[in-house]
């Protein structure tokens, strides 16, 4: 492969793969087929905006992309694959049928990654740093599983028809709202914190014959609705959960409330 490709103008073509050790777009890609991009270090360009069928990367060795604020809008599918290592540096809004990353994300701006028009599932496999910035995940019926923690949001809003959590912790300054069937897929501790609130809207259980996950739910100044049964399919190794104002859980079998926690 080249040392480099670089592209600084606007590209239609019914297919592109760009292989190199670097690989920099500057301007808009626009196309009917696959976007395949493979090397080191990948750039997008906040021009560099991306139409296509699907777009594949992969990160050679611990490999870097830095996507700009350019969107990308797929028909398709987004996969992302890297050695140990390798990381995302992320400032697209990003519409696909689907969408799967592999390595270490974190956000430069605010971002949302919507499926929900295919009801498409999204696959986070590592952690994400959020940059004190905004992230939601609009999935529709898709499923979301997330295998690292999300941490130093300014909010996060999850919308899907299920959520796995292996990570340890999902915190953000504000609000926070995880709407969908919630199993928890890790062991040992599970944390969602909202500063200014947290909203559960969902049954929530653990992995099928492990129930070895506990689940801390906290908010400092707001208050903790819990609107969704909890361990009835797959117990909980623990819960607890805290509100600044008030915390409740509303089940298939009843409400139970409190006035500031519950545990």
């Amino acid at each position: 492969n080249p040392q480099s490709v670089s592209l600084d103008s606007t590209l239609k073509s019914d297919a592109v793969t760009l292989s190199a050790s670097g690989v920099a777009l500057g301007r808009a890609i626009d196309h009917a087929g696959t976007l395949k991009l493979s090397g080191a270090s990948i750039t997008l360009a906040d021009a560099a905006t991306v139409s296509a069928d699907s777009m594949s990367v992969t990160l050679v060795g611990a490999g870097a992309i830095t996507m700009g604020t350019g969107a990308i809008t797929l028909s398709g599918g987004l996969s992302q694959i890297g050695g140990a290592g390798s990381t995302i540096s992320l400032g697209a809004n990003i519409t696909a049928a689907s969408v799967a990353l592999a390595s270490a994300v974190s956000l430069t701006r605010g971002v949302t990654i919507n499926t929900s028009a295919a009801s498409g599932a999204v696959r986070l496999d590592s952690a994400v740093a959020g940059g004190n910035s905004p992230l939601t995940l609009s999935l529709g019926s898709g499923d979301l599983a997330s295998g690292g923690s999300m941490t130093n949001l300014s909010s996060l809003s999850i919308t899907a028809g299920g959520v796995k959590l292996a990570g340890s912790e999902y915190a953000a300054t504000g609000a926070t709202s995880l709407v969908g069937g919630l199993v928890l897929t890790g062991s040992g501790g599970i944390a969602i914190r909202g500063g200014a609130g947290l909203t559960m809207t969902g049954d929530i259980d653990d992995t099928a014959a492990a129930n070895d996950s506990s689940l801390t739910l906290a908010s400092a100044s707001g208050s903790v609705p819990v609107n969704g049964a909890v361990g009835v399919a797959q117990s909980l190794a623990g819960l607890a959960i805290t509100g600044g104002v008030s915390a409740f859980i509303t089940g298939a079998d009843g409400t139970a409330s409190a006035p500031a926690s519950e545990q």
